[in-house]
């Protein structure tokens, strides 16, 4: 590990993260938008924009699309975020790729939400890694059934590239939120959705009780459906309020993702 993510070690990053986002909703905020959208070079003709301009960071990072932005691609899976393929392949011997010489477990990613005699060599995977210039919003790959969502304790490590490199199951040791869903013809598929350093927060669409980066929260909660939330592919799942790594696998008969290393995505673009 490098001298700079050592010394991240040391930082209290959950509480930094609630910090970070008490100052992102605050109004003093505001005065540092334009700095912002110069620096990311983030595209606001494509925004809704308030009259006015946004009165907040959190808004300016959660800004929804103008209308028929991001069209739907007709494929069996499209992408759920705006970003880059960070990885992508397919689940082998259990593993799914970080970085390079840096595998990670799909169970310990999954946890509670991969089910005991899940056939692992069936699945394919991809990573999407959402920097800061990127729409922060989520939207559903497919047409979905939501069965679970499972959230998951942990640290916040960055997900930009140095800790991705540097950092051993990053995805693992993050807050995330694992949803675990099917497809309208049953075919598994599992978002997970990580969290990161100033990203404390994740939220999603469908569960509004669902809040990320609570210091009361040590063991992993579950959300379980006895009737599963119906979502149509593109609708809203989520977002993420900074940007951070989606993590999506899914039943190999869907098909397999097969972009070049950091090729850029966006919602509604064939995943598969």
């Amino acid at each position: 590990m490098s001298l700079g993510l050592t010394a991240l070690g040391l930082v209290p990053k959950n509480t930094v993260s609630r910090i970070a986002g008490h100052f992102s909703r605050s109004q003093v905020s505001r005065a540092v938008i334009p700095w912002f959208v110069k620096k990311y070079a983030i595209d606001l003709d494509e925004a809704q924009v308030p009259e006015g301009g946004f009165d907040t960071l959190h808004d300016l990072f959660t800004r929804p699309l103008k209308a028929g932005r991001r069209p739907t691609a007709d494929v069996q899976l499209v992408s759920p975020a705006d970003g880059k393929v960070a990885r992508c392949g397919v689940v082998d011997d259990g593993l799914l790729v970080q970085a390079k010489g840096k595998d990670y477990s799909m169970s310990e990613l999954l946890g509670e939400a991969c089910a005991r005699g899940e056939d692992q060599a069936k699945y394919a995977y991809a990573t999407i890694y959402l920097a800061p210039t990127d729409y922060h919003r989520l939207h559903s790959p497919a047409d979905l059934l939501v069965e679970s969502v499972y959230a998951v304790p942990g640290t916040l490590w960055p997900v930009n590239p140095m800790s991705v490199n540097g950092v051993d199951r990053l995805f693992c040791i993050n807050e995330r939120a694992t949803l675990r869903c099917r497809t309208a013809d049953g075919y598994r598929v599992w978002v997970v959705l990580v969290g990161a350093t100033i990203v404390g927060g994740i939220r999603l669409a469908f569960e509004p009780s669902y809040g990320s980066n609570l210091p009361s929260r040590s063991t992993t909660e579950r959300y379980v459906y006895e009737q599963p939330i119906e979502l149509k592919a593109g609708d809203p799942l989520g977002h993420f309020e900074f940007g951070s790594t989606a993590v999506m696998i899914w039943d190999r008969e869907l098909g397999c993702a097969d972009h070049e290393l950091n090729a850029p995505i966006r919602v509604g673009e064939a995943l598969v």
